[in-house]
């Protein structure tokens, strides 16, 4: 998937350098932005080992929930009013957005496992990373008249998209799958302490990750993505746990049944 959304862009970047044409410019964009994002979410879906959600339902929350976690985010800072954090205080209104896109998109008893939190968290986070991306790129173009500071924005934020949103979103809805679990949506599930406590770990990171704290060669943002990853993957052995647990309780019950 990333090589061939990654040929594409290529395509539409060989295209503009080579005719100008700013008619190119929209799938520049989208194409540069969408690349990794999706790419980081195909190996939350592989990683989906209950296989109970299917790969157009995950492109519908990449698409939807991408624009959903976009305008609770908008309607949050709004709301918020915590213009005193600077940057920082997207760690707390859009990690809030993103994850309440999630729940309201993806709330059905049916999608029990912490791993499909996981990855319900991740397709919504990427999708608010595409669209971000292409509206930094876009905006980015606009301000400096120039291709190439359209084209750095592009990359930068393409490389670095794997440890940032889609990591950070699928860790605060992985924790609160854990709580959910198969029990209908309730109030309570969103004060509960350990879920409370997973969520403070990517409203952090995002904080700090937009921060002004120096960055020589994206250290900061490396060594925040390394936390971030080392997170996910301690709820993907926790959902890979669930999900063998259960296994064994229905081969159990199976065979006290006698329907063998």
């Amino acid at each position: 998937m990333l090589a061939f959304i990654g040929a594409v862009y290529l395509l539409f970047a060989f295209a503009f350098d080579a005719f100008h044409n700013i008619k190119l410019i929209p799938g520049l964009i989208m194409m540069g932005s969408l690349a990794m994002p999706l790419a980081t979410v195909i190996l939350f879906f592989e990683m989906n080992t209950p296989r109970n959600v299917t790969f157009h339902q995950v492109i519908m929350l990449v698409a939807f929930g991408g624009v959903l976690s976009l305008f609770v985010s908008l309607f949050g800072f709004r709301l918020a009013r915590l213009d005193w954090l600077g940057a920082s205080e997207a760690g707390i209104v859009e990690e809030i957005g993103k994850l309440l896109a999630v729940v309201l998109l993806a709330r059905q008893i049916k999608y029990r496992y912490i791993l499909n939190g996981i990855l319900f968290g991740a397709a919504v986070g990427a999708g608010f990373a595409v669209f971000e991306s292409a509206g930094y790129a876009f905006e980015a173009l606009l301000e400096h008249r120039s291709a190439a500071a359209m084209e750095s924005s592009i990359h930068v934020r393409g490389f670095l998209a794997p440890f940032a949103h889609v990591a950070w979103t699928a860790i605060a809805a992985g924790a609160f799958w854990r709580v959910k679990q198969d029990r209908s949506l309730g109030v309570k599930m969103f004060f509960d302490r350990g879920f409370l406590k997973a969520l403070l770990i990517p409203v952090a990171l995002h904080m700090t990750w937009n921060s002004p704290l120096p960055s020589p060669l994206y250290l900061k943002h490396f060594l925040l993505g390394l936390i971030a990853w080392f997170v996910v993957f301690g709820l993907m052995q926790q959902g890979l746990r669930q999900v063998r647990e259960q296994q064994q309780q229905a081969a159990r019950t199976i065979l006290a049944s006698g329907r063998y």
